[in-house]
């Protein structure tokens, strides 16, 4: 990695792409490879993307200046979110990352949402130890679906911190469990919020060292 923060190699065109040899891997993160109609049922998807790609965006985070988050109804404990506007490489790093699953693996539920890459919110966060999110959904953010990446800033991941599905019951209300997510370094959950309206999710309390990271970015969304 150079001293500017981008990814060491001489790209002999500025037009060649950003992500090559191992990190390209990133591209093929599901295992099997995402089935658009099975997503579509099930409502949830994950993957991992190779270490070397988690480890880059980790120190790449770790650049970034951060402001204060408050805690809304649904969040408690610190967090903070990324000033990408002031670190235009971290932004266009995390857009290119996009633009190739979008070309790839999710190119199928890319043209279901007749989805507009233009339209994709990323969002960097940096939570601290304490935090934890109660059940919501992103309905009221717009958009049809939300990937999320989770990062780490040093090798140990702390204690806690799922992520878990579930769907409201008939009373409006009561949430059903139905997954739980455990994120290590690099992995990552696809969420359907438009095609599983009744589908909520909350993360429990993480605590440990350092900083947990997480990286949003959401289909069709004009906020998030």
């Amino acid at each position: 990695m150079g001293s500017d923060g981008k990814i060491t190699r001489f790209r002999k065109n500025l037009r060649d792409p950003i992500f090559t040899g191992h990190e390209r891997k990133a591209r093929m993160m599901f295992t099997p490879n995402l089935d658009t109609h099975e997503f579509l049922t099930r409502g949830w998807a994950t993957g991992q993307v190779p270490t070397q790609v988690a480890d880059s965006f980790s120190r790449r985070l770790g650049r970034l200046s951060y402001l204060p988050l408050p805690s809304d109804h649904c969040d408690a404990g610190p967090r903070e979110r990324g000033d990408l506007e002031a670190s235009p490489s971290v932004g266009a790093l995390l857009a290119s990352f996009w633009g190739g699953l979008l070309k790839g693996e999710l190119s199928g539920l890319q043209n279901h949402y007749r989805a507009d890459k233009k339209r994709t919110v990323v969002t960097a966060l940096r939570l601290s130890s304490g935090y934890s999110l109660d059940w919501h959904n992103h309905l009221a953010a717009g958009c049809t679906a939300t990937l999320l990446l989770y990062l780490f800033s040093g090798v140990d991941v702390g204690e806690g911190g799922d992520l878990v599905l579930g769907n409201l019951a008939a009373d409006m209300r009561t949430v059903e469990e139905v997954h739980r997510f455990q994120p290590g370094h690099g992995d990552m959950i696809l969420i359907g919020d438009a095609s599983h309206p009744l589908m909520m999710h909350k993360a429990e309390q993480w605590s440990g060292p350092g900083y947990r990271y997480l990286v949003s970015f959401a289909f069709n969304a004009d906020d998030w």
